[in-house]
């Protein structure tokens, strides 16, 4: 009887370690990109800056090339221009 408890206490104990371990895995593989939007998707917003808008005559040009959003997920926060596209690590940031 004790040495059921022991067994599968044991295989819940390597069942359970290899779900993280593969998780860990398969984020060593993904591209910066692909663990942007993964913060993205899943992580919290912490600052949302809006494009600025310039007013010439009746016309109203905003400027949204300017307008990102920070998000931190796993310890590190990412920047996601929307206008353009471009999901970028903060510590790659230029």
């Amino acid at each position: 009887m004790i040495m059921n408890k022991i067994l599968i206490a044991l295989v819940l104990a390597v069942v359970m370690s290899g779900n993280a371990y593969a998780n860990f895995i398969t984020d060593l593989f993904k591209s910066e990109r692909e663990m942007c939007l993964e913060a993205v998707e899943k992580g919290k917003l912490v600052f949302h800056k809006r494009g600025y808008s310039d007013k010439i005559g009746d016309w109203d040009y905003v400027h949204d090339a300017y307008a990102y959003k920070s998000y931190a997920y796993n310890g590190k926060l990412y920047l996601y221009y929307s206008f353009i596209d471009k999901c970028i690590d903060n510590e790659n940031v230029e």
